[in-house]
């Protein structure tokens, strides 16, 4: 998905699911919120969402409902639900994770709580090493605040932090589609 492969994984879900027998088929329904997720279809992450919920509760496997948080509170962001994604984080085993810090600021960047977004971004900062990820958010962040010399910079810093990835990877040609609409007209 990340590197716009989707028929790929589309095609290895399908043999998943074809495959797997009871009780690991329902498993397959979290593959498909991972995929549903990454494409940014929150409808669609919230129908497999739902599925792997109901099927990890109906075979007892409610630690699998822990570990899935992170993808739950992508989903309901994905569709708006910004304070319930919120939540869920907070309820979360691993709310004090680097990727939970992170899903939080997105929620705080969307909800325009710049602020509180900045602060979880700064709480992921180890020795202030970014990753990849916290590059592009704090691209977004700044762009959001009205910062665009910062936005640009991060953004760059992202794709620099690529510049032997993969040529398809689906977010680098998004970061350099924002730099291009970010520029101000000449």
């Amino acid at each position: 998905m990340k590197i716009n492969q989707n028929d790929k994984a589309f095609t290895l879900m399908d043999e998943f699911k074809n495959t797997y027998q009871t009780p690991f088929d329902g498993f397959v329904n979290m593959g498909y919120m991972f995929i549903y997720n990454e494409l940014n279809d929150g409808k669609n992450a919230t129908k497999y969402l739902s599925a792997t919920v109901e099927h990890a509760k109906a075979i007892g496997a409610i630690i699998l409902l822990d570990l899935i948080k992170l993808s739950e509170a992508k989903a309901y962001r994905l569709n708006g639900e910004y304070d319930k994604a919120i939540q869920t984080v907070y309820d979360s085993p691993k709310a004090d994770e680097w990727d939970h810090k992170l899903e939080l600021s997105r929620c705080f960047r969307l909800k325009k709580d710049y602020k509180q977004a900045k602060n979880f971004l700064n709480a992921t900062c180890y020795e202030c090493d970014r990753n990849a990820e916290e590059l592009y958010e704090l691209g977004m962040l700044h762009h959001a605040i009205g910062d665009l010399d910062k936005a640009t910079e991060y953004m760059n810093k992202f794709i620099d932090y690529y510049q032997n990835g993969d040529p398809e990877l689906i977010k680098v040609k998004k970061a350099k589609e924002y730099i291009y609409n970010w520029k101000e007209p000449s």
